[in-house]
């Protein structure tokens, strides 16, 4: 992948400018953010798998695709930089335990999403959101979105179902699960 140095610095601007305004409007979450490496995936981009459509976390660092974050707004950066934190925070990353990645994914995010909403964050347009889930743990949704055996073996059938091996933070339809 390659960004044009105008767009990096640009994403770079973005991504410095919604830290401060976390500092500002939400120190829980900025406190959590400085304790993690922020850094652009073009920076790290030696593999494919290391491809990041939007942002993602490892549990240590949080990576961006710097075309996208310059698609978005300060606020959005700001909620989707609070959304990879809250996954560190939740230990998503160590909860997994077997789950079925896509699945487990979009469950997290449902959590995640619902708790930053009423936080005041703001959060591109695209991701999982259902009022129906917020306060609950990613494990009870988890068991309410994951197909059951029976429509396991029709999506399979389908050609439908996820990429087990995608690390990337995004929902069970390609989008960014920061939304």
């Amino acid at each position: 992948m390659t960004v044009s140095e105008q767009k990096f610095i640009e994403a770079e601007r973005l991504v410095a400018r919604a830290k401060s305004r976390m500092v500002r409007e939400h120190p829980f979450y900025a406190s959590l953010l400085f304790r993690l490496r922020i850094k652009s995936s073009v920076e790290i981009d030696t593999k494919p798998s290391l491809q990041i459509d939007t942002m993602a976390t490892d549990g240590k660092s949080i990576l961006y695709n710097p075309v996208w974050v310059i698609t978005l707004t300060v606020a959005e950066v700001a909620g989707v930089l609070a959304h990879e934190v809250a996954h560190v925070a939740y230990c998503h990353h160590l909860r997994k335990n077997g789950r079925d990645h896509k699945w487990w994914n979009a469950a997290c995010d449902y959590a995640i999403n619902g708790g930053l909403i009423s936080a005041g964050f703001v959060l591109p347009e695209g991701g999982l959101y259902d009022k129906a889930y917020v306060g609950k743990s990613s494990e009870w949704i988890y068991a309410q979105i994951f197909p059951k055996p029976e429509e396991q073996e029709s999506n399979s059938e389908d050609g439908a179902g996820g990429d087990q091996d995608q690390d990337q933070d995004q929902d069970i339809e390609g989008n960014p699960g920061a939304g």
